[in-house]
């Protein structure tokens, strides 16, 4: 949706190389008023990462801790962390206060149904299959909806 208030219009036309009996119905449009949210009525949501060590092993068993929360006024709804593990990880495992953990492709995707005003931590085993440099850090964002 659109981050200001007001009205949007979407329209659409169709149209063919062959001749037409009626293109009075060839065109369709809709209004859709977008309303302001308060402040007040906004969640605010940020995320750290914090790594159980630094360096480590080749090989050796690695476990991230994202930490999740909301300092906003509202409930946030319907929350999604990605994480896109570095070249040379896996993934084993990952858990959390009502989270529902899936990777594929070296992408973890971690789905929380609501988080109200309080801090929760998930967190993620990460096991290192073969690694050249000495530090690792995921790449990952934080997506309100999912």
């Amino acid at each position: 949706a659109p981050s200001t208030a007001g009205d949007i219009a979407n329209q659409a036309t169709v149209s063919s190389a062959t001749a037409e009996s009626d293109t009075s119905n060839n065109s369709v449009s809709e209004v859709t008023t977008v309303e302001a949210v308060a402040a007040s009525e906004q969640a605010d949501l940020s995320l750290s990462l914090a790594e159980s060590a630094d360096p480590v092993n080749t090989g050796a068993a690695l476990s991230y801790t994202l930490t999740v929360s909301n300092a906003g006024p509202q409930t946030a709804n319907n929350m999604q962390v990605v994480d896109t593990l570095p070249s040379g990880v896996s993934f084993v495992s990952a858990n959390g206060t009502d989270w529902s953990c899936n990777e594929a492709g070296g992408t973890v995707i971690c789905e929380l149904a609501s988080l109200i005003r309080l801090v929760w931590q998930l967190v993620m085993l990460i096991r290192l299959l073969s690694m050249s440099w000495r530090r690792v850090r995921p790449a990952i964002s934080l997506i309100k909806r999912w």
